[in-house]
């Protein structure tokens, strides 16, 4: 094992472990790394197939047990219905600057909400379907459309079941989606599924890790860990970026 093939396993392992223990977070961790070694719409479009996949395996595990479809639904009607738009953007535009965007706002509306500041929306549903078409556009041209709506439900005050429950729905509508647009304009090839399958071993050891801390995490802490990786993984995304 090379050097380069031992560190894309250990970042994309660590990934799925934070998907696994908070619904987020691969791509957020995963494409910033990848992207040193890969051009960026492989790297894209290899992150939202192997985030499909990891959250089709949560969902097969927890079943989205306690998690409320009244707070869910906008969230994930509005994802999908921003897919398109994000899939045209990821056609024409530049993908590092986008992902410059996406991490500067993150890491702008985190670091507030780490310090405890919060202002809850009186008419949920209605942001919930705004904040999910941003997301959802972003997922389909960035791979990392999580930090949208983790930050609002976090916002909103949403347990840990329902936050998890949601976030797994969510991404795996808009990856399921995203990619089969994307099929549509050629960029799913060969040096794509040689990417994902080389990366498929290091997803499952380390969702395996991160569903079992899963368990064991209180509410709590579960939040301010939810907060830490939007803003951590949002730096890192900036430094190799500008870097």
């Amino acid at each position: 094992m090379t050097p380069e093939t031992l560190i894309v396993w250990l970042v994309v392992m660590v990934g799925a472990m934070v998907q696994g223990l908070t619904g987020l977070g691969f791509a957020l961790i995963a494409v910033p790394v990848l992207l040193l070694f890969q051009d960026a719409r492989t790297v894209i479009v290899s992150a939202l197939i192997l985030t499909g996949v990891i959250n089709a395996l949560i969902l097969a595990q927890t079943r989205c047990r306690r998690m409320t479809w009244h707070d869910a639904t906008p969230i994930i009607v509005g994802s999908v219905l921003g897919v398109p738009f994000g899939s045209y953007l990821l056609a024409v535009l530049n993908p590092e600057s986008l992902k410059v965007m996406v991490a500067a706002l993150a890491l702008l509306f985190s670091l507030p909400m780490l310090m405890g500041f919060h202002r809850v929306f009186s008419h949920q549903q209605a942001a919930g379907v705004l904040t999910g078409a941003v997301s959802g556009a972003l997922q389909s041209c960035t791979s990392m459309g999580s930090p949208p709506v983790a930050l609002f439900m976090t916002n909103q005050g949403f347990s840990k079941d329902n936050f998890r429950g949601t976030l797994v729905l969510r991404s795996m509508a808009v990856s399921s989606l995203s990619v089969a647009a994307l099929i549509t304009t050629g960029m799913v090839n060969s040096s794509v599924a040689l990417s994902v399958l080389a990366m498929v071993p290091a997803v499952l050891i380390g969702l395996s890790i991160g569903l079992l801390l899963a368990k064991v995490v209180p509410q709590k802490l579960f939040k301010r860990l939810s907060i830490l990786v939007i803003a951590g993984t949002a730096l890192l995304s900036l430094i190799s970026a500008l870097f």
